[in-house]
C-alpha cells in the first residue's frame, strides 16, 4: 500500500502530485512508458491539473495509434465525472445505435454524408429525443477526436437541421379509477398471487418499480410510519443489476398508510417463517422473485398482463400505479408541492403535466387527514 504524503500544510498529496516549493507542486503522470509533468501554483489547481495530464496522456495513446471512433467515446467517458446510471444510459445508447456502425470508423474517415444518413434512418424509427441525445453523444465524442486536427472540422456539427425528425406527443399515463385498483388488488389477494403485496406498495406509495425492487429491511420505519426511499435497481449493460441511488431529487420519506404497513408486514412475516431471502445483491431486499432473485420491471409488466387478461380488465403499466397513486392524491384535494414530494419529482411542473390536472384553488390538506383517507385495510 503507498505511504501517505502530505504537503507542508498537512494536507494530503494525491500519488502523481510532490510539493516542490512554497505553495508550489510539480504533477507528473506517466501512461504507457510516456511521461507528461506540469508544475503549477496551489494544490487544488494541481489536482485539476493532474486529471488534465490523464486525459492527454490517454489522448495522446489514442491519437498516435489512429483508434476508431469506439475508442474513442470509451476514453473520453472514463475521463468525465458522471453519475454511475448516466454513464450506464451513454453506454447502452452507444452500443445500440453507434458502436457496430459508425463506431468502427476512426474519426478522420467519418464524412458529413456518413452522419446525415445515419440519424436520417435512424430517425425513421425512433422519436426526436433519442436521436438528440445520440446525436449529443456522437457529437461531442467526434469534436474530441478532431480537436487537435486543424485540416478536418467535426462532420456532426449541425446535421440536424437538415433531417425530418418525428416528435412523440406526450402521452399521460392512464391512472385506475379507485374501484378498478381495488377490483385489481382484490383479485390478486383472492389468488394469492405471489406479488399481491408488491401490488399494494405500488399502487399505494407511488414508488417506482425500480425503487421497490430495492426496498430493504432497513428502508422501513413503522415507528414513525414512514419508508425511506434511498435506492434502486439499476443495470449495467441493461443486464447485470446493482444497487444504486434512485432518481435526481427521488431520495425522499413517503408516509406508511395502513393499507402499506399490513402488506409489508405480511410480507416481511413470509420471509420469516418461509426462510427466504434474495440470494442476489442484498438479503435484506424485501421483494424478489420466486428464484429470489431481483424482480426486473419487464417481468412484472409481463405478469401483470397475465392477470388483466384473466380478469378481462384493461392492461396498465407499472407506472400506471404509480400515476394513480398521485391521482389518489388529487382526489383528495391533497397540495400539489406535497404530491409533487412524495412522487419525488425535481419541479412541480412534472407532476402536473405528467400525472395529475391540479386545480389552482385546490388548497392544505394534513397528512394525519391523508392517512385517514386514503388506503384504509378493509
Amino acid at each position: 500500500m503507498a505511504k501517505i504524503r502530505y504537503d507542508s500544510k498537512g494536507r494530503v498529496l494525491p500519488q502523481g502530485i510532490t510539493e516542490v516549493g512554497p505553495n508550489k507542486y510539480k504533477v507528473r503522470f506517466m501512461y504507457h512508458g510516456e511521461n507528461f509533468s506540469e508544475t503549477v501554483e496551489g494544490l487544488s489547481r494541481a489536482k485539476r491539473t493532474l486529471e488534465d495530464l490523464k486525459f492527454k496522456g490517454r489522448r495522446k495513446l489514442v491519437e498516435k495509434n489512429k483508434k476508431t471512433l469506439n475508442e474513442w467515446f470509451d476514453i473520453c467517458l472514463e475521463m468525465r465525472k458522471i453519475e454511475e446510471s448516466t454513464r450506464q444510459t451513454y453506454i447502452s445508447a452507444w452500443n445500440t445505435w453507434i458502436r457496430n456502425s459508425l463506431g468502427k470508423k476512426k474519426p478522420e474517415e467519418i464524412s458529413r454524408l456518413d452522419v446525415i444518413r445515419f440519424f436520417s434512418k435512424m430517425a425513421k424509427s425512433v422519436g426526436e429525443g433519442r436521436v438528440k441525445n445520440t446525436y449529443h453523444l456522437l457529437n461531442t465524442t467526434l469534436e474530441e477526436a478532431l480537436l487537435d486536427n486543424p485540416f478536418r472540422k467535426n462532420p456532426a456539427t449541425g446535421v440536424l437541421k437538415n433531417i425530418e425528425l418525428t416528435k412523440k406527443e406526450n402521452v399521460r399515463q392512464k391512472a385506475l379509477t379507485e374501484s378498478e385498483q381495488e377490483e385489481f388488488l382484490n383479485y390478486v389477494y383472492e389468488k394469492n398471487d405471489p406479488y399481491k403485496e408488491l401490488y399494494v406498495v405500488l399502487f399505494y406509495t407511488g414508488m417506482r418499480i425500480s425503487e421497490a425492487a430495492a426496498l430493504r429491511l432497513e428502508d422501513i420505519d413503522f415507528e414513525n410510519g414512514l419508508i425511506h426511499v434511498r435506492s434502486a435497481v439499476k443495470f449495467l449493460n441493461g443486464k447485470e443489476p446493482y444497487i444504486g441511488r434512485p432518481k435526481r431529487n427521488s431520495v425522499r420519506m413517503i408516509p406508511m398508510l395502513p393499507i402499506v404497513e399490513a402488506a409489508l408486514k405480511s410480507r416481511l412475516e413470509f420471509i420469516e417463517t418461509s426462510g427466504k431471502r434474495c440470494k442476489r445483491l442484498d438479503d435484506t431486499i424485501v421483494f424478489f422473485n420466486g428464484r429470489q432473485n431481483i424482480i426486473h420491471s419487464h417481468v412484472l409488466i409481463s405478469h401483470t398482463n397475465t392477470i388483466t387478461k384473466r380478469m378481462s380488465q384493461e392492461y396498465f403499466t407499472n407506472h400506471a400505479m404509480r400515476h394513480s397513486f398521485a391521482t389518489r392524491l388529487k382526489e383528495h384535494d391533497t397540495q400539489e408541492d406535497y404530491i409533487a414530494l412524495v412522487m419525488g419529482h425535481k419541479d412541480i411542473s412534472t407532476t402536473r403535466q405528467s400525472y395529475v390536472d391540479l386545480a389552482e384553488d385546490q388548497n392544505k390538506v394534513k397528512e394525519k387527514i391523508l392517512k385517514n383517507e386514503i388506503g384504509k385495510v378493509k
